[in-house]
Parts: C-alpha cells; sequence; structure tokens
C-alpha cells in the first residue's frame, strides 16, 4: 500500500479531509458534482432510512452515517492491485444479544463518475468482529456469510444492494456485524466498484475498513486510523435485540 496509495478514491486522492468534512472538492481531488442532482442540489434520497418492521418487533437499523449526508462521494481503488480487495464497516448494536437478518450498501454509477460501474457482478461477505479484532481469515469465521453479487443492468445510475442473510447472526456482548464489499476495477482503473461514502462527521475509529490484500490473510487497515480518511461508507445492517 502506498499513501492511501494505493488505497482508494473516487476522487479523493490522498489528502485527508481537514476540519470535518469540506465540501471543497478540488482540495480533496473529489469529483465536486458527485452526490448532486442536475440543479446543482445535494441529493441525499441515496441515504434514506429504511424504515421497516419485523412481525413482531421492530427492526433496528445499524449505520454510521446519520442522514441526510450534506457531502458524499465514494471510496474505491485507485491501484490495479487493490482489484478484488474489500472495503468494510463493522456495526455494533445497541444491545445485545442482538440477530441481524439483512444487510444493504451503495454503490456510486456511472452517471456520478465514468469509471464507475455499479451495474457488475462483485461479491460481498458478512461475518463478526469479535473482542480479538477484525479476522485475517473471515472465510474460516463462524458465522460467516459469502454472497455473489448477481450484474444489474438496469443500475446505470447507482444501485442499493440489499441482502437477506441465509440465517440470522446473532451478535453478543463485545462483538459487531461487519460487512464486506468487494472493489473491482480494470487495470487502467477503469470499470470500478464505487462504494458510496459520506463525509459528514464524526468519523469512529474501528469502523471503516480496507483488507489491504486481495486475498486472504488479510491485513485490515482502519481507514480513519490509519490513513487519516475521513469518511464513513454507507453500509446498512438490520435487526432487533432478543
Amino acid at each position: 500500500m502506498a499513501c492511501l496509495g494505493a488505497l482508494f478514491v473516487c476522487q479523493l486522492g490522498c489528502a485527508p479531509v481537514e476540519g470535518g468534512g469540506s465540501s471543497e472538492g478540488e482540495e480533496l481531488g473529489a469529483d465536486s458534482t458527485a452526490g448532486e442532482d442536475e440543479q446543482g442540489e445535494q441529493d441525499s434520497s441515496w441515504l434514506e432510512t429504511d424504515e421497516g418492521e419485523t412481525e413482531g418487533s421492530e427492526e433496528i437499523e445499524l449505520a454510521n452515517v446519520e442522514g441526510p449526508c450534506t457531502n458524499s462521494d465514494s471510496l474505491t481503488a485507485t491501484e490495479p492491485t487493490e482489484d478484488q480487495s474489500y472495503l468494510a464497516v463493522a456495526l455494533t448494536p445497541p444491545a445485545f444479544p442482538f440477530e441481524v437478518t439483512r444487510v444493504r450498501y451503495r454503490l456510486l454509477g456511472e452517471d456520478m463518475n465514468p469509471d464507475c460501474n455499479s451495474q457488475q457482478a462483485h461479491t460481498m461477505m458478512v461475518f463478526v468482529r469479535d473482542e480479538q479484532g477484525m479476522p485475517a481469515s473471515p472465510s474460516m469465521a463462524e458465522p460467516m456469510e459469502f454472497h455473489a453479487v448477481e450484474a444489474d443492468p438496469n443500475s446505470l445510475s447507482g444501485r442499493d444492494v440489499a441482502i437477506e442473510l441465509d440465517a440470522p447472526i446473532v451478535l453478543e456482548e463485545g462483538e459487531a456485524i461487519v460487512v464486506a464489499v468487494e472493489l473491482k476495477t480494470l487495470p487502467d482503473l477503469s470499470d470500478k466498484i464505487c462504494v458510496r461514502a459520506c463525509a459528514d462527521g464524526p468519523w469512529p475509529l474501528e469502523t471503516n475498513y480496507w483488507s489491504g490484500e486481495s486475498t486472504e490473510p488479510y491485513a485490515w487497515a482502519d481507514t480513519v486510523a490509519d490513513y487519516d480518511l475521513q469518511w464513513n461508507m454507507v453500509m446498512m445492517a438490520y435487526g432487533a435485540a432478543l
């Protein structure tokens, strides 16, 4: 990994956001139109809360972004070697035990950045971070789910991906649910998966992660603590306290 260097930014560059999420896209190396509608107004519809309920109990949304977001963009690969690495968010419930039944995340589309392709197939993982930290080999962890997300030709302008878990995951005290999304890119850094992100603070530690590698064992890095990257990735989990 170089700089953030070899990491990301759908158009963030390596410069950290100073002073709590500046909206000056040029200072960030960011696409200053990302997240705006045709009239230049900030579009926060992509960050609407899912107000669903489960039968017999109220469904709780776990998220690290409190909408509406006033400064949105995305995180993505900036080096070909980052292809098939993962961006991830660890979400902690308000009470334990807590049962997670589904997760969601959002991808930026080609209409906001011509190098982003929200239509393409990719993979995602859901697993548990315990008190020992992020597992270097999630495929060996239990519980864990791996999902192959099919291509969606109708999602040119962005994509809201919703995953129903094959089986509920129950979190105990000290645990967090992790949603991890595969980064995809061609060698020329086109046709990329771009994960929606929000620069509105606060930016909690031990929440936003990058796998650092494209294969296990991963070298998980905290993108806020290790890179001073003051962006929260837009990933959510849903469930209820037991």
